[in-house]
């Protein structure tokens, strides 16, 4: 179909007209109505879905973020070897597909990291729910780490509101 002498028209998902480009209220919606993503498939068509607005949505705050993240991933974590007579901390966390720790011990003021342990979970682990995998975690990561701590206490970190207190 064909416009011709028209203020606003919309073209290629976008609405352009008296002085502006937006995207479209319907495309944003379906933005917006798409469902979270369960498989690498269905990621992709989101990413694919939502990267045509990106142009709408990429502020300088966002240009300082995409920087930020990208010095950090150049840079590698410098690991430190562990001081046994300094205490030591942990903190873990679960998602719904695996659990991860770090070990690490602050030296004046400063969070130095030890080591990382990360894991998949396994098809019946993933069954279970949100406190039982963070206990997982937790376990897991004491076992993993429990040669640095031997009989002395340590610090443990968790996001999950049940275990802090």
């Amino acid at each position: 179909m064909c416009c011709f002498a028209v203020a606003e028209v919309d073209n290629m998902g976008c609405h352009v007209g008296l002085g502006r480009v937006q995207p479209r209220a319907k495309k944003v919606q379906v933005v917006l109505d798409f469902p979270a993503p369960t498989n690498r498939r269905q990621l992709y068509q989101f990413l694919s879905l939502a990267g045509c607005y990106r142009k709408f949505v990429w502020t300088a705050e966002s240009e300082r973020a995409f920087l930020d993240i990208k010095a950090r991933l150049a840079t590698q974590p410098i690991l430190r070897p562990p001081d046994i007579g300094q205490p030591f901390s942990l903190a873990a966390d679960a998602s719904d597909v695996a659990i991860g720790a770090v070990l690490f011990q602050e030296v004046d003021g400063m969070e130095h990291i030890i080591c990382f342990y990360s894991k998949k979970l396994d098809c019946h682990q993933k069954r279970y729910c949100t406190v039982e995998k963070e206990a997982l975690g937790l376990i897991l990561a004491v076992r993993k780490f429990s040669v640095y701590f031997r009989s002395a206490p340590f610090r443990m970190y968790t996001d999950h509101s049940p275990y802090s207190f």
